[in-house]
């Protein structure tokens, strides 16, 4: 029995703490913000918005106590005792208006040692009744910091606790939200005839608030109408400006006089983004017979103009005969 006794007495004075060190007093904690935010967004599109988050945690102190001694080297930086650390970074964007969808869950950003920084990126979009400029949205950030460093025993050959608290803070930012490039229909200038081939004069416009590059229109061939004219450049189209197209339209065999959909097709550069849109616009489809009863009335008025100026130059000519007769 004397010999269990004095190995139990000696674990138990090794093991229990007695009263030990905090070192995770004299380190300063993790400080996560949001330094930068990049990317706009456009409405009733879908788009990227970049957070940068930095932990601003203040370095200086790191591995040193109040008094300017050293930690020792088995609790020095890069040994998984760092307070200022922020580890499993995760961050999830919380929209404050119902306008935002958000496409894409929260977002890995690993750890962050004091003075780093990560990128994360968010998928999302507006509904169509959102309009232009600032929202506020909140950045919810969780990660796992070192809370508490307790050692006991020999201080030689310490026996040390460490403790991880769980934290969870939100981040204010604010995103950006722009029309972008809207191209549509502004103007259809004329009319096309049944079954013959017509030309077509289209005035397309920006009524965005963000340029258009490279722009392209070109006919679908949908019912009555077809064209083989293909892709048309117009070029780069500021807000608010606009643009000619003119195409050769044909129509169908037996299309009936009346007002149809001409469906265009829109491409362009949206900054570095590809987009493709579909517009429409109404165009009149006439008879012959219309556009010669609508001809009629002015040929007839040319033709009575002209036998006016027939007759008037006869009856000039007679009269100056008859004066030369008369002298």
């Amino acid at each position: 029995m004397r010999l269990l006794l004095g190995p139990l007495i000696f674990i138990l004075i090794v093991v229990i703490p007695s009263g030990g060190i905090d070192y995770t007093s004299m380190q300063s904690g993790p400080h996560l913000i949001v330094s930068s935010i990049n990317g706009t967004l456009e409405i009733d599109r879908p788009g990227t918005i970049w957070f940068d988050i930095k932990n601003d945690a203040n370095s200086s102190a790191v591995g040193q106590n109040a008094s300017g001694q050293r930690f020792p080297a088995w609790l020095q930086p890069g040994y998984g005792t760092n307070v200022s650390d922020a580890m499993g970074v995760s961050a999830e964007l919380l929209p404050k208006d119902a306008v935002f969808e958000i496409l894409t869950g929260p977002q890995l950003a690993g750890s962050l040692k004091g003075g780093k920084n990560r990128t994360v990126e968010f998928n999302l979009r507006t509904d169509d009744t959102a309009v232009p400029g600032v929202y506020p949205v909140d950045l919810l950030v969780t990660y796992r910091r070192l809370s508490e460093v307790q050692t006991s025993g020999d201080p030689e050959q310490p026996d040390a606790t460490f403790q991880y608290a769980n934290v969870s803070e939100t981040i204010p930012g604010e995103v950006n939200v722009v029309q972008g490039p809207r191209i549509l229909v502004d103007e259809v200038k004329d009319s096309v005839l049944a079954d013959k081939e017509s030309e077509l004069n289209l005035i397309l416009k920006n009524g965005g608030d963000l340029p258009a590059t490279d722009l392209r229109a070109k006919i679908l061939s949908e019912a009555p109408f077809n064209s083989d004219d293909g892709s048309l450049l117009l070029g780069n189209l500021d807000p608010g400006h606009s643009a000619s197209a003119k195409f050769r339209i044909k129509t169908e065999n037996g299309t009936v006089p009346g007002v149809y959909a001409l469906q265009i097709g829109a491409d362009y550069l949206d900054d570095k983004t590809l987009r493709r849109e579909e517009l429409a616009g109404l165009v009149p489809v006439k008879s012959q017979s219309e556009t010669w009863s609508m001809l009629s009335p002015v040929a007839g008025a040319l033709v009575l103009i002209s036998a006016a100026y027939v007759i008037a130059r006869t009856y000039q000519g007679k009269f100056r005969r008859k004066r030369k007769r008369l002298w």
